[in-house]
């Protein structure tokens, strides 16, 4: 929960920012250097905490955390180098803002792959999910090699490919949620078939409600707890 705190907090930091800076430059009729800088880095920081958020609810849920984990070290190193980029310039800068571009494309991949992995599944499902999440990868790659090769760059053919990896990942993503709640398989706000549900209190809030046991998130205050039979 403190992950998905953290990075909201940094969205809405984020948008606060970039906002004041546009009013800024319609008021004042001035948008220079160090404003493109400071908007380039709301924008990244932005993305950054929407990447991070859905890793981060991955994580909090205890589904799929090395996902999860490689995402989050991913979005993170993404970032810094991002920042680096816009306010050193190292050179060459066109390497580091290819390194830039392949950074973000997988930390894309990674949210993409967390939010896919917090779905319940059955055993059909779960093979929709692994190649959805599979596809988004090698969409993330494909997408990466035109950055750091010409070769693939006038290829129409190469392009049409990657269309339909992004029509298939798409596909599956998108169908997942819905396949699962009509074969009526349970979300994480209800508690599974067979699983020993209990009215449970928040330590912090005192919110009751119905769970089963194990790890729960309190559906007031967003506090996680545990229960166990001892």
């Amino acid at each position: 929960m403190e992950i998905r705190k953290t990075a909201l907090r940094l969205l809405i930091a984020s948008i606060v920012i970039s906002g004041a800076l546009a009013i800024m430059a319609l008021v004042t009729g001035e948008f220079g250097r160090l404003q493109a800088q400071v908007l380039l880095s709301a924008i990244a920081t932005s993305g950054a905490s929407i990447c991070g958020m859905a890793c981060g609810a991955a994580w909090d849920q205890e589904r799929w955390r090395a996902a999860a984990l490689g995402g989050l070290g991913t979005v993170l190193l993404t970032l810094a180098i991002t920042l680096i980029a816009v306010w050193f310039e190292p050179d060459p800068i066109e390497t580091w803002m290819q390194v830039v571009a392949t950074g973000w494309l997988f930390s894309i991949a990674a949210a993409h792959a967390s939010l896919l992995g917090l779905a319940r599944t059955d055993e059909l499902l779960g093979w929709v999910r692994a190649s959805s999440v599979a596809l988004g990868f090698v969409l993330a790659f494909g997408i990466a090699l035109p950055i750091w090769s010409s070769t693939f760059q006038d290829n129409t053919g190469y392009f049409r490919g990657l269309g339909v990896v992004g029509v298939l990942m798409l596909t599956g993503s998108l169908s997942l949620p819905v396949a699962a709640r009509l074969k009526g398989l349970p979300d994480d706000s209800e508690p599974a078939p067979g699983d020993p549900a209990a009215q449970v209190m928040c330590p912090s809030c005192g919110h009751v409600q119905s769970t089963p046991l194990g790890l729960v998130e309190c559906g007031s205050c967003g506090t996680n707890f545990r229960i166990e039979l001892t």
